[in-house]
């Protein structure tokens, strides 16, 4: 059931990628196009930022049984999450001006893996795993009342 759940998500959420891929014809760039590129790059860029710090913080043994709460980690609690959904949005924006008709549901993909994210697997699961783990811990508490738990945003005093 988990490998059938994960393939038909992908294909849901690459839904904008395959429709562009599908398509038989020479892509002129437009405004539209160029800001989902760069929401797209926004996005990778700040998942990948995320995703190397944690790896970083995580396999420094000084940081045994700590949470993240420098780079990125500091204006985000999931800023990984946030990247992975920009660069769904932005590959959505970027085939806007090429979608007619029923095309137009391919807005599916980047509203699915936000919801999971937001909803199912993937803020709720981790915020419930720190909450238990750090129960009793103050400093945790104040980064969480300060910090956003997904957009970066400056804190929160």
């Amino acid at each position: 059931k988990f490998w059938f759940f994960q393939a038909i998500a992908v294909w849901i959420i690459s839904l904008p990628s395959s429709y562009i891929n599908s398509l038989n014809i020479d892509i002129q760039l437009n405004t539209l196009m160029f800001l989902g590129l760069i929401v797209w790059l926004v996005g990778i860029i700040t998942e990948t930022t995320a995703d190397i710090q944690k790896f970083k913080f995580k396999n420094d043994p000084k940081n045994k049984d700590k949470w993240i709460q420098s780079g990125v980690w500091k204006y985000s609690r999931h800023p990984n999450y946030f990247g992975e959904m920009l660069c769904w949005w932005g590959i959505f924006i970027f085939t806007i001006p090429l979608q007619n008709g029923a095309s137009h549901l391919t807005i599916i993909g980047p509203i699915f893996i936000t919801y999971i994210l937001l909803f199912v697997t993937g803020v709720p699961t981790l915020e419930k795993k720190y909450d238990k783990r750090y129960i009793n811990n103050p400093d945790y508490k104040k980064y969480k009342k300060e910090t956003s738990i997904i957009i970066p945003l400056p804190i929160k005093k």
